[in-house]
């Protein structure tokens, strides 16, 4: 919605409900003895000055509220102003450390895309929960995870990751709930 569009709506409830509040004000249950400019002037006006801020306020909150809440869209960001990937969470298959560099594996219509963001791994998890760390310079999503290759690579949809010992444990974990076939264990 344009400024002009809310402006136009915002004077449109005000209208409405200055006519509205008069009405009720000039019935015999209020019996009120206030002229309709006087009583926009004195009464109407400044409990709307009160409540706007209120209502743009909470408007803003709840709209905030309702995109987080239905988006799967995934906002990745960088120490740069201008590295930012924003990709759907499903689409998302890893993320790699290079120092002080993070390359952001993504499916695009089942092609493989890759971004480098200026973030350090340990900084981007917190923006990326639910991904399985598999080995110091790598994260990755676990509903990408296809086979074990040996016992320390696994494949991935349109690749292949190491993974170390120490996080071994994790990823047998994920197969062990997986649909995968039984063959595809790693040999230890």
């Amino acid at each position: 919605m344009d400024l002009g569009m809310g402006t136009n709506i915002l004077i449109a409830f005000y209208i409405l409900g200055l006519l509205g509040c008069y009405l009720y004000y000039s019935t015999d249950i209020i019996n009120g003895t206030y002229s309709f400019e006087k009583f926009t002037l004195e009464v109407h006006f400044p409990i709307f000055l009160v409540i706007l801020p209120l209502l743009v306020l909470s408007r803003w909150y709840f709209n905030k509220k309702a995109i987080s809440q239905t988006s799967n869209k995934l906002l990745l960001t960088g120490a740069n102003r201008h590295d930012i990937l924003q990709i759907e969470r499903s689409d998302l298959i890893c993320v790699s450390s290079a120092d002080n560099y993070v390359e952001v594996s993504y499916l695009i219509n089942d092609e493989l895309h890759k971004k480098l963001l200026r973030i350090t791994l340990k900084n981007i998890h917190p923006q990326v929960p639910g991904l399985l760390k598999v080995h110091r310079s790598y994260l990755i999503n676990p509903s990408y995870f296809k086979e074990w290759k040996d016992s320390s690579t696994i494949f991935l949809t349109h690749m292949e990751v190491p993974v170390s010992k120490n996080y071994k444990k994790d990823v047998l974990k994920l197969h062990d709930h997986s649909s995968l076939k039984a063959n595809s264990s790693p040999q230890t």
